[in-house]
């Protein structure tokens, strides 16, 4: 590669990073305009309980981090559409065709698992944790806590999810097999299940509710393993 190409893939790859700077600035700049909004829906788990705070600082920070989350959520998606402009002339066709087929589901997906962390989890586990504290305690929950809490738990679900988009990539790839995975299922179901009991309450209802969806994906995993595997013997009997 000459100096010339060189500047020019670094001034391409300097004008995509200001578009998604951009983006980000405004969509932040929206978020703030509606933060209110924002904070109306992810402070509903608390019914009629009201957040405190304890300085006056600390609301401007709490709205900050709110359309800071929200920005990025959105900014996100542009990014590796940007991205993928940024690489897609160096790539083949082969290649441009298997980042096309995971770009959207892993992104969807990671959406998904957040929905899920928040709308089923984040209740089931909040609800429980205020009976407990109410027991002796009378709770006061800071603005920053509560936000920080919330991220914590649905941010990781949502990687979790990204699970039937991995075993799908890693079975292209030859590195997983359908019969690995299956050979696999009784130790992964354990590590499941005790992942779904440390995120959910001490209760059955609780821990099924989050073990069976993490089993769930599992299983589709397995299905989308044979799927591949099957699609690399057609093609193999139809070279020979």
């Amino acid at each position: 590669m000459s100096v010339e190409q060189l500047v020019a893939h670094l001034e391409e790859l300097r004008r995509r990073f200001i578009w998604v700077l951009l983006f980000f600035v405004i969509t932040f700049i929206v978020a703030l305009l509606f933060v209110n909004r924002i904070y109306g829906v992810l402070e509903a788990p608390m019914g009629s309980q009201k957040l405190v705070i304890l300085g006056p600082a600390e609301v401007v920070h709490v709205y900050f981090a709110l359309a800071g989350m929200s920005a990025l959520s959105i900014t996100l998606p542009f990014a590796v559409w940007q991205l993928w402009l940024y690489v897609r002339p160096a790539l083949r066709q082969t290649e441009q065709r298997i980042i096309r087929a995971y770009v959207v589901p892993t992104i969807i997906m990671f959406f998904l698992g957040v929905s899920f962390g928040y709308f089923v989890i984040f209740p089931l586990v909040f609800e429980f944790l205020m009976k407990l504290a109410k027991i002796n305690f009378i709770p006061m929950i800071t603005a920053s806590e509560y936000v920080k809490f919330l991220l914590n738990l649905i941010l990781p679900i949502g990687i979790m999810f990204e699970l039937p988009v991995v075993i799908l990539i890693l079975s292209r790839l030859g590195i997983v097999t359908p019969k690995l995975l299956v050979r696999a299922r009784k130790y992964a179901y354990f590590i499941l299940i005790i992942i779904a009991s440390m995120l959910s309450p001490p209760e059955l209802v609780s821990h099924l509710s989050v073990a069976v969806p993490l089993i769930l994906l599992y299983e589709v995993s397995v299905t989308l393993s044979k799927l591949v595997e099957r699609r690399k013997n057609i093609r193999n009997r139809e070279k020979t």
